[in-house]
């Protein structure tokens, strides 16, 4: 897992840092860094582990799971 970091309880102070993410995807030159490093909520990452460990990769091989994917998990 790739996050940036998170967010959630007793975790607040990345919230300060969204201004600047949705700054930094505005701009072309920063865009692609500012969503490969976005901020994720911790139920985000909660459902994105869920899904790593119910869906393993193959044997041998690594998966990474970037901010983009970990958004798109689902608990």
């Amino acid at each position: 897992m790739r996050p940036c970091t998170s967010l959630g309880p007793g975790h607040r102070w990345p919230v300060l840092l969204v201004p600047f993410y949705a700054l930094a995807r505005a701009v072309p030159r920063t865009r692609d860094g500012a969503i490969r490093l976005g901020l994720v909520t911790i139920d985000q990452m909660i459902a994105a582990l869920v899904h790593a460990i119910e869906n393993p990769p193959p044997a041998g091989t690594a998966r990474i799971v970037d901010v983009p994917a970990i958004r798109a998990s689902r608990l």
